[in-house]
């Protein structure tokens, strides 16, 4: 054997260095140095290398068995890939989640559930819907029955008071063991809390709030509308004078490459131009585009520059050939995740088999 190994099975008992030694020495350098220490165990150099031949085998074939497990542990998921566990994503721009149906003592939260780790593909979960008095969702007044798995959610909140401002707070759960969850309180990126006023209309970020002669809070701001979940309002834009944008819908698709394309498409009730804005960030930089100044009714902007797995808040906007501008709500959209390679799957996969095995 080389010295630097015989270094090494010097801090193992005498045993272990007898057993490594018969297996990576040859027959007859072993059997002499046996004879010659008075360790004879075996009859004859032919019973030595009968042995050693078996043992070798042996040692073989579980080192054979070891390796195909880790093997199988690391590269099966690679050639048998598993899907991807859910990741509960609710859209919360300011055109995806609608609270409508308000009233004196109720309101109606509508909002959707998609999977953000798969492509967000729709996703039925359960979902609270949760009122505060106050703005650090300490003072829960109404919390709702939890709703039933759905995609499009539709949750009514009643026995509320007249007259005040209440903080709305969302919470979906997926049905995997354990279960993973989405909180969403507030619009976009998080500074604008999510808020209704139970004798008006839902409080957007620029709205303006005073009190009348009688102390109650005057909200001068109007109700976000969602014309893909509530046919009926689109239906009366589209009646109004004037021009109007409806059914704002995106889709987005991760092309090889790991490229990212987003087709964001509206409808206006009159032939009008089609422009774009969106940003990374709700508060950040803001990208302008004029995709076409046809006058058309049907609008379509392709984008193919955004990132990887991010979160993009968005408007359109159209004008008509008299100079007339509409402008949408802001929307958010998130793109797919980028795919693994190889070498990042395999990682995954071992840092999976750690938490499985870790502990509890």
């Amino acid at each position: 054997m080389k010295r630097g190994l015989k270094k090494i099975l010097g801090y193992f008992p005498q045993c272990v260095q007898e057993f490594f030694e018969m297996i990576l020495s040859g027959a007859a350098e072993y059997h002499i140095k046996v004879s010659k220490s008075g360790r004879q165990k075996y009859r004859s150099y032919t019973q030595l290398k009968r042995h050693q031949k078996n043992v070798r085998r042996f040692v073989a074939a579980v080192f054979l068995v070891l390796a195909s497990l880790i093997v199988g542990v690391l590269l099966g998921p690679v050639f048998f890939p598993q899907p991807a566990e859910s990741e509960v994503y609710i859209p919360n721009g300011k055109g995806d989640i609608l609270v409508g149906n308000v009233s004196r003592n109720q309101a109606t939260v509508i909002f959707k559930t998609l999977d953000g780790a798969n492509g967000n593909v729709p996703l039925a979960t359960t979902a609270v819907v949760e009122f505060y008095e106050d703005e650090n969702y300490t003072d829960l007044a109404r919390r709702s029955r939890e709703n039933d798995y759905a995609v499009t959610h539709i949750v009514p909140v009643d026995s509320l008071q007249e007259g005040k401002i209440y903080y709305i707070k969302i919470i979906a759960k997926d049905s995997a063991t354990p279960a993973h969850s989405n909180v969403v309180s507030s619009w976009g990126d998080g500074h604008d809390p999510i808020k209704v006023f139970t004798t008006g209309e839902l409080i957007p970020n620029c709205a303006e709030s005073k009190k009348n002669e009688d102390g109650f809070v005057v909200v001068e701001s109007m109700l976000a509308l969602s014309s893909d979940i509530e046919s009926e309002t689109a239906e009366s834009l589209s009646a109004s004078p004037g021009l109007q944008i409806e059914s704002v819908q995106n889709e987005n698709y991760l092309q090889p490459g790991n490229k990212v394309q987003s087709i964001i498409s509206w409808v206006t009730n009159v032939p009008a131009s089609t422009m774009i804005t969106y940003g990374e960030e709700k508060s950040g930089e803001k990208k302008q585009l004029t995709i076409s100044n046809d006058m058309v009714i049907k609008h379509a902007a392709i984008l193919t520059t955004l990132k990887t797995g991010s979160v993009y808040y968005f408007t359109v906007e159209s004008k008509d050939a008299d100079g007339n501008i509409a402008k949408s709500e802001e929307y958010s959209l998130r793109t797919p995740r980028q795919q693994e390679n190889v070498i990042q799957k395999i990682t995954n996969n071992f840092k999976g088999l750690l938490r499985q095995i870790k502990p509890r």
